[in-house]
């Protein structure tokens, strides 16, 4: 998109789907799903953290759902890695309340320099403040194990939700 520079405060709408207009013109735009930043900074120009949330300000924008390339003040930089991911299933026995549903019940972890996640967790980061490093996780990696569970025969359970990483 060549008019960036502009982007917050000329074009006269933007979507979420992608499209942005100006007077007599309509062009991609691509926001790496970050559309709420894109809106929010729209709206408001600048955002203001008091110096002692600094290091929140940072972990959080580091670890969100969706950011684009982040341009923070050196204090607040943090170093990218992106380690390989080791997938980690733990198998008990069903829950033996629910005799209707004698199937294994699994639970996936992803372990990432030593930090395991719960494989229902959202996030792209794992953020490490002591080491001032942001752990970027293989999404893609961690989706292909949920489709080789699906595929081994697990499925997400009624008896327990997506958030907790159930497969039964």
């Amino acid at each position: 998109m060549g008019r960036s520079d502009g982007l917050f405060s000329a074009p006269t709408l933007l979507t979420a789907s992608g499209l942005l207009f100006w007077n007599d013109v309509v062009e991609p735009f691509e926001h790496g799903d970050a559309f709420g930043w894109v809106a929010l900074l729209r709206e408001r120009k600048e955002i203001k953290v008091p110096e002692s949330d600094a290091d929140e300000l940072a972990a959080r924008l580091y670890s969100g759902e969706a950011m684009p390339a982040l341009r923070v003040p050196e204090r607040l930089k943090m170093e990218e890695v992106r380690p390989a991911a080791q997938f980690h299933l733990k198998i008990t026995a069903p829950n033996s309340k629910y005799a209707y549903d004698a199937r294994l019940l699994g639970r996936l972890t992803i372990e990432y320099q030593g930090q395991r996640v719960d494989g229902a967790t959202g996030g792209r980061a794992i953020v490490d403040r002591e080491r001032r490093q942001v752990v970027l996780r293989d999404l893609q990696a961690e989706a292909q194990a949920h489709a080789r569970l699906y595929r081994l025969g697990f499925r997400i359970t009624g008896i327990t939700t997506v958030e907790n990483g159930c497969w039964g």
